[in-house]
C-alpha cells in the first residue's frame, strides 16, 4: 500500500538481506528502475564470526543474494575502490563511487572549540569483534593520562567492561543517541577508530564535521577519499595504538586548530559533493515520467 502510494521512479536497496531482495521484487513488479548499493563486505564479517561449516551457509546464501540484486542493477553504489573487483566478479554492469551524507545535526550545531591538548579520546561504535576495542584498553594502560571514552553496544560489552576494571582512564557510555554522540565527539580532541574491517568508517567523517581528527585503521575505505585525508591519522597493520597516539601528542594547540578547521571544511565539501553526487544520479536513472494522452 506504501509503495504504492509513493510510485517511486527508482528503488535503491542497501542490503543483501530479505529486504533488499523484496525492494528488488517490487521494483520488477511495477517497473521501476533499481540500483544496489554494496556498501559492507558482509562475506568478510562472516569470515570473522561464524566456524567454517556455518561461514559456508552464511556466504553461499549472501553471495548469490549479491549476485541477483548486482546483476539486476543500473548500477552498483560502493564507497571505496576495493569492492570494484568485488561487484564486477558479482556481475555489476556498472559502478558509482558514492560517499556517506552527513546528519544535518552534525553540521548545523555550533561547534565547540577543540581542547589545547589530547586529554580525552573516543571510539563510537558497535562493540564487537571486528571494532578491536581490546586494542584502545591496550593503549589506556600505556596512556593512563589520557581518558578513554567508549560509546556504543554490542556482544562484547560486558566482556571489554570486565577486561577495562581497574582502569581509571576508562569509561564505557553504552547507547549513543545522535545528540550524545554529538556531545562525546565536542569534549573529545580525537577519534580513534582501530577497526579489522571497516568499508568506509562514517563515524570519522562525523568526527570530522565536528572540528575532530580521527586516527582510522589504514584498511577502512575513508581513506581512499583525497578530500579527507588532512583530517585523518592512518593506523597501519600491526602499529600499536599507543604509539600511534603518542606521536600526536606534541602537537602544540594551534596546529590542533588548524587540524580542525581543516576537519570540519574537509567534511562538509564531502557532504555537499555527495548531495549533489546523488542528485544527479537518481536523475540519470530516474525511468521516464509516463504521459497519458487526453
Amino acid at each position: 500500500q506504501g509503495y504504492k502510494q509513493l510510485a517511486p521512479h527508482i528503488v535503491v536497496s542497501i542490503t543483501p538481506g530479505p529486504f533488499g531482495l523484496l525492494g528488488l521484487a517490487m521494483a520488477k513488479l511495477h517497473r521501476a528502475q533499481f540500483i544496489t548499493a554494496f556498501h559492507t563486505d558482509f562475506e568478510h564479517l562472516a569470515r570473522i564470526y561464524f566456524n567454517p561449516f556455518s561461514r559456508r551457509l552464511a556466504n553461499g546464501y549472501l553471495r548469490t543474494a549479491n549476485r541477483i540484486l548486482c546483476k539486476s542493477s543500473r548500477t552498483v553504489l560502493i564507497n571505496n575502490t576495493n569492492l570494484h573487483k568485488e561487484v564486477t566478479i558479482l556481475g555489476a554492469s556498472g559502478t558509482e563511487i558514492m560517499g556517506t551524507p552527513l546528519q544535518p545535526a552534525f553540521l548545523e550545531k555550533p561547534i565547540k572549540p577543540v581542547p589545547t591538548s589530547i586529554r580525552r579520546i573516543c571510539f563510537a561504535g558497535r562493540l564487537a569483534v571486528e571494532k578491536n576495542v581490546d586494542l584502545i584498553l591496550d593503549a589506556a594502560r600505556s596512556l593512563n593520562n589520557i581518558e578513554f571514552v567508549i560509546g556504543g553496544d554490542g556482544p562484547l560489552r560486558r566482556q571489554l567492561e570486565a577486561t577495562a576494571q581497574g582502569l581509571k582512564n576508562v569509561r564505557f557510555t553504552g547507547w549513543l543517541s545522535r545528540t550524545d554522540l554529538i556531545d562525546l565527539l565536542d569534549s573529545s580532541s580525537l577519534l580513534l577508530l582501530p577497526s579489522k574491517l571497516e568499508t568506509f568508517g562514517s563515524v570519522a567523517l562525523e568526527a570530522m564535521a565536528r572540528g575532530r581528527p580521527a586516527l582510522v585503521s589504514a584498511n577502512a575505505g575513508i581513506h581512499d577519499w583525497p578530500q579527507l585525508k588532512g583530517g585523518l591519522y592512518s593506523l597501519q597493520p600491526g602499529e600499536d595504538v599507543a604509539t600511534a597516539i603518542g606521536k600526536l601528542v606534541p602537537l602544540t594547540h594551534q596546529e590542533w586548530q588548524e587540524k580542525a578547521i581543516l576537519c570540519r571544511s574537509a567534511a562538509e565539501q564531502l557532504n555537499n559533493e555527495t548531495i549533489g553526487q546523488w542528485a544527479n544520479l537518481l536523475a540519470k536513472y530516474a525511468a521516464p515520467t509516463k504521459t497519458h494522452k487526453g
